[in-house]
């Protein structure tokens, strides 16, 4: 697309009945804003090849390609690629489905609910309530699971977002609920000689 941008997904499918899924991306505007609009975004329709599924982490690299990994309802998440000239394309995309991840979802505690790629691209960290995983990105986009780097349980009522503050700190963000106001941690998480 020529530029930094801002993708935003509305993957999520708590029934895991919907045909499709989309994701929108919008050049990253400027700080101060020149204007009060961005431009307009752009719409990409997506499928799985192989089921409904409830996605809430997506995550892309720097040559334009989406990922998504499935959230884990009754399967172990399963990693989807999205070439970056599905963009061009016109109608739905179908997913290619790049791997599965060695999270044992069986539990609400272990369910995917974000993920992110490090400031170098080499490593992936994937948030479950209860933990950080860490994986080694390989051929194709494919992971390759270092396994878990940090225990987040009780860390905070609804562990949700996930985000590099730099190469050896994460951001983690919950939703609010009970009462309680979303929160933001920092969180020095596995050893950074993994993602040099």
């Amino acid at each position: 697309n020529g530029g930094d941008c801002l993708y935003i997904a509305d993957t999520g499918d708590n029934g895991q009945n919907r045909r499709s899924a989309t994701v929108y991306r919008v050049p990253e505007p400027a700080i101060p804003a020149r204007s009060p609009q961005t431009r307009r975004a752009e719409a990409l329709e997506l499928r799985y090849p192989n089921g409904r599924w409830d996605v809430e982490a997506v995550y892309v690299d720097s040559a334009g390609a989406l990922y998504l990994i499935t959230k884990g309802r009754g399967t172990p998440p399963i990693l989807y690629r999205v070439g970056p000239q599905s963009w061009k394309e016109r109608g739905t995309v179908t997913a290619e489905e790049v791997g599965r991840l060695p999270i044992d979802s069986g539990s609400l505690g272990n369910r995917v609910t974000d993920a992110a790629l490090s400031p170098s691209g080499r490593s992936v960290a994937v948030r479950t309530y209860l933990a950080i995983y860490r994986s080694t990105r390989a051929g194709g986009g494919s992971l390759v699971a270092t396994g878990v780097a940090c225990d987040a349980a009780g860390l905070q009522l609804q562990g949700e977002g996930i985000s590099w503050l730099d190469d050896r700190v994460l951001v983690l963000t919950s939703e609010g609920g009970f009462g309680a106001r979303g929160t933001i941690v920092l969180l020095e998480c596995g050893d950074p000689r993994l993602d040099p």
